[in-house]
């Protein structure tokens, strides 16, 4: 992998012919560009990784964010590499004493600061290395923007120091139906081209594989190519049928889970009918939204999750906005009270 984003010297200052107006207007370009940036890249992504992406895109323009780097621009002089370094830093830290999912959140905070940073410099962000030949990807942990837009034909496993079974790598692992093993000891002291057996049933990998493990390897390829023709019947080895029931956010997830044999919708997340938009959607809409999933699985199964408001998820067009240190589902459920016509209005049945 790049090597990650340099910090900014410590106690950096604006030079003498940038103004703090002039600094804050930069930064907020940026992080508009990096928005924008990862945006673009969820429209083309679908299921667990287009959510990934869209939460990520909005973190580039996180409030607490952008306000706590300005104060440092407008107050200490900080140029505005260092105050979003800075600020990064300090929202990182409280999800990370949240614990819990939103800890897991906080690599997702430090990627945005990274990218916005390379934005302000002009450079490219550090991202997947280019290759012909499929290989293991051994990091000290992986952007979400880059793990949700992983090729599984070119990276075959993944393999990160960091991270968690709730981050956004193993979350993408998983969906993508990659090997995986996340939190590894010594990942840093394996050579570049070494061969690796990576098995992530077991959270374990080894260097210089034996024949068994080599003969592993090539059964769960020749499993992996039975999978690809599944027509969505699942069932238990003693003849119980499992039903699989896809994750979505929108109509274009429903169909591409259809195409691929789900037999209907586990977790509809509508809150995604809200996201990236100034305004609440309308009914009209909402039921457009709806009907997009509902139409890519006639007669079969939809589970629809009403709202999921806040932490990583904040609804730019909601009356106050939940506080982004209060877990998501109890932001979800709080302002239901206090602002009845908001929510009453977003659950209206369809005309």
């Amino acid at each position: 992998m790049p090597k990650p984003v340099s910090e900014p010297p410590s106690g950096e200052k604006l030079a003498a012919s940038t103004t703090a107006e002039d600094a804050v207007a930069g930064l907020k370009a940026a992080a508009q560009s990096v928005h924008d940036e990862l945006k673009a890249r969820a429209d083309k992504a679908s299921g667990d990784g287009k959510a990934v992406l869209e939460a990520t895109a909005l973190m580039a323009k996180d409030t607490m964010l952008l306000k706590s780097a300005t104060k440092l621009i407008n107050n200490n002089g900080s140029s505005a590499e260092r105050a979003i370094w800075e600020a990064g830093a300090s929202v990182s830290e409280m999800l990370h004493n949240l614990g819990g999912y939103m800890a897991e959140r906080a690599t997702d905070v430090l990627d945005v600061r990274a990218r916005i940073v390379a934005e302000l410099r002009g450079v490219p962000a550090p991202g997947i290395p280019a290759s012909d030949t499929p290989f293991i990807l051994v990091a000290e942990d992986l952007a979400p923007a880059d793990t949700a837009t992983l090729d599984p034909a070119v990276v075959t496993a993944l393999v990160t120091s960091g991270g968690g079974p709730q981050s956004h790598t193993a979350i993408i692992a998983r969906s993508l139906g990659l090997p995986a093993v996340v939190a590894a000891r010594g990942v840093d002291e394996i050579p570049d081209g070494a061969e690796v057996f990576v098995d992530g049933a077991a959270g374990s990998l080894s260097l210089e594989p034996t024949e068994e493990q080599r003969a592993a390897a090539l059964a769960w390829v020749e499993n992996a190519a039975t999978l690809a023709v599944f027509d969505g019947n699942g069932t238990t080895a003693d003849g119980h049928l499992v039903p699989l029931l896809a994750n979505v956010g929108g109509a274009k997830d429903a169909a591409a889970a259809a195409a691929l044999g789900a037999q209907g919708v586990g977790l509809f997340r509508t809150e995604f009918c809200f996201l990236e938009r100034d305004t609440e959607p309308t009914v009209l809409e909402q039921a457009a939204a709806y009907r997009g999933v509902f139409d890519a699985f006639p007669g079969k199964k939809v589970v629809l999750r009403t709202l999921d408001a806040g932490a990583d998820k904040p609804f730019p067009s909601s009356p106050t906005p939940p506080s982004p240190t209060r877990p998501s589902a109890c932001a979800a459920t709080a302002p239901t009270s206090r602002h009845p016509v908001f929510w009453t209005a977003s659950s209206r049945p369809s005309p």
